[in-house]
């Protein structure tokens, strides 16, 4: 069984390297991130917390792109395609399929995530170079830029959780609507999403119907606020371990009962 599903998962993400849409955005991810080199007209201490903000935004925003359109093409991609009746013909369930397929999709995500988060430290580090040549200081262009600054990789790592979130919810929603309602419906779940804190503050506050209404709403959207720690690694605070891993854990299992919901209703549903 798992050797099915790893099959599976290896041959969506190799496919999914090949597509040139995600190329095209990742190409333009980089340039965004690359940019951030031409911010100097700002003092060098606001020079570090810029491109801390704009890179770790860019970052953001297009592994949010990625994830949800690559999630929401797996199934209506092979279905039009008709290639999922050839791996369905083998010894494959419909859950393996499914699950192979989710897996392949977060890996290619935290991929693409990972190859920017690179692109991104080397900014940083030439940008770090530069300002100490310009002070006068010892300038020192090495690992220990990113090494040093833990808060970096606690927020690409909230960022690849979220993007398995949206993965998964992609995957979801593909068992009930086509490519482009998908896509629409995960922009506006997600953008929800960081609004659940406001529904939780009016389930404290509201009357008893709106109350329970908000705390449903509340506990029923992932909360992407959570994940939202850019605005403090860009002032140099520190976000403590614990949290970093309780969101992360909260992350997980949210994207294992996506994928365990879809997986029971793409069981039963006629392809």
């Amino acid at each position: 069984m798992t050797s099915k599903i790893i099959t599976i998962a290896k041959t969506t993400f190799l496919n999914a390297l090949r597509k040139r849409v995600f190329q095209i955005i990742f190409i333009f991810g980089v340039i965004i991130i690359l940019s951030t080199q031409f911010f100097t007209f700002f003092t060098f201490g606001e020079e570090i917390k810029i491109l801390k903000d704009v890179g770790m935004a860019g970052i953001t925003f297009f592994s949010l792109i990625i994830s949800i359109v690559i999630g929401s093409s797996q199934i209506q991609s092979d279905l039009e395609k008709k290639t999922i009746y050839t791996v369905l013909s083998c010894p494959v369930s419909r859950r393996q399929y499914l699950i192979g397929k989710a897996i392949g999709v977060i890996c290619y995500v935290t991929f693409a995530i990972l190859l920017l988060s690179l692109v991104f430290y080397i900014a940083l580090s030439a940008k770090t170079y530069s300002i100490e040549k310009k002070v006068g200081e010892e300038a020192r262009f090495g690992f220990a830029t990113f090494a040093y600054n833990v808060e970096l990789l606690k927020g690409i790592y909230l960022i690849i959780i979220k993007g398995g979130i949206l993965v998964s919810l992609a995957i979801l929603l593909s068992m009930f609507f086509h490519q482009t309602f998908n896509i629409i419906a995960c922009f506006l779940i997600y953008i929800v999403g960081h609004l659940t804190q406001i529904a939780g503050n009016l389930a404290e506050s509201g009357g008893k119907v709106i109350g329970l209404i908000m705390l449903g709403f509340y506990y029923l959207f992932p909360n992407f606020e959570f994940f939202n720690i850019s605005d403090y690694i860009a002032v140099g605070k520190i976000i403590s371990f614990r949290y970093v891993f309780t969101v992360g854990a909260y992350g997980i299992l949210y994207s294992v009962m996506l994928i365990y919901i879809a997986s029971e209703l793409f069981s039963k549903k006629e392809v």
